[in-house]
């Protein structure tokens, strides 16, 4: 969205944007009695983004321009296998492989611009807003069910969530001029694999994972120039909230006899030293909830006026908490 005003004594010239996406995306097997299934795969995958641009310029003798972004993802995905029986023995079932997945990967860019010049005018104010909101829901789970696999079971649920917006204002020329920039940003997850009630038996591996990413970069830019004042605030303020789960519960009785090849499995989500993920060798059972986020605030304000002062605010709060589980029982 875009916005242009030009001449005249005084005007206002807005760009706004306003973008919602919300999804439920479910995979399920459900209510299934069977030995004869050689592979059970279950994959529930969401995948969303949001590009957004709203700006206005205006060149005038008194007026102000801004550049308005709304943008919000809300999803729920679930990958799930319930109340099912596919044999309790490795005799009498067929399984050689059981796969349960749920990704979600959620993205917003957004850069919003306010600029307003003025033309010998008394007063000139450029603003620019933007405020991006991701909620998701990831799980991925067995519930209620008998099954025996002479190979691995993977319950996997994972999450990559990601907010880049940047805030731009400026304003001169004008007797005083005004700028502000600002941007909220709010990131909201939770992940959560699986297995509850039930009998399950691997002859090789059972990995249950529950793992999420998240990035927040997020800037706020305001410039003011006045020929007797300049005042410009930019103002940041950056939420994130994750829950990350991975359980055996409900009285479930599982058993990963680990006689097949053993497999890497994550450990850490970032290395200290190089960020890239990190894994071990491991056989039989798995539990492992993994939880990383990664910010990057920038709030900077420039006031200026030629003849008598300039004012500039900057202000930068972010708030992080996480909770991460794995736990049987």
């Amino acid at each position: 969205a875009g916005a242009a005003v030009k001449g005249g004594k005084g005007g206002i010239g807005s760009g706004v944007a306003i973008n919602t996406i919300e999804n439920t995306t479910t995979a399920y097997v459900e209510n299934i009695v069977s030995t004869g299934v050689r592979a059970v795969d279950v994959l529930a995958m969401t995948n969303n983004q949001i590009e957004s641009f709203a700006n206005s310029v205006g060149v005038l003798a008194n007026g102000a321009s801004g550049g308005l972004s709304f943008n919000k993802i809300e999803n729920t995905t679930t990958a799930r296998i319930t109340d099912s029986d596919f044999g309790a023995t490795l005799s009498d079932s067929e399984l050689e492989r059981v796969f349960v997945a749920a990704i979600d990967a959620s993205d917003i860019f957004a850069q919003v611009g306010g600029a307003a010049l003025s033309t010998g005018g008394t007063l000139g104010i450029g603003l620019s807003y933007a405020s991006n909101d991701i909620r998701s829901s990831t799980n991925a789970k067995i519930e209620n069910t008998t099954m025996a696999v002479a190979g691995d079971i993977f319950v996997e649920a994972l999450a990559f969530n990601e907010i880049e917006t940047y805030a731009i204002a400026g304003t001169g020329g004008a007797t005083v001029g005004l700028a502000g920039a600002a941007t909220i940003n709010d990131i909201t997850s939770s992940v959560t694999a699986k297995i509850s009630g039930g009998s399950i038996l691997a002859e090789g591996n059972i990995d249950v994972v529950a793992s999420q990413d998240t990035v927040l970069e997020a800037s706020a830019l305001s410039i003011s120039i006045g020929t007797t004042a300049g005042i410009g605030g930019g103002v940041l303020i950056n939420t994130v909230n994750t829950t990350t789960n991975a359980l055996i519960t409900g009285g479930a009785t599982v058993d990963a006899l680990g006689l097949l090849e053993a497999r890497e499995v994550p450990i850490s989500e970032r290395d200290a030293n190089s960020g890239d993920p990190v894994s071990e060798v491991s056989a039989g059972l798995a539990l492992i909830a993994l939880a990383a986020t990664r910010l990057d605030p920038t709030a900077l304000s420039i006031a200026g006026g030629t003849s008598t002062a300039g004012v500039a605010l900057a202000s930068s709060s972010s708030v992080v908490r996480d909770t991460t589980l794995a736990s049987v029982g």
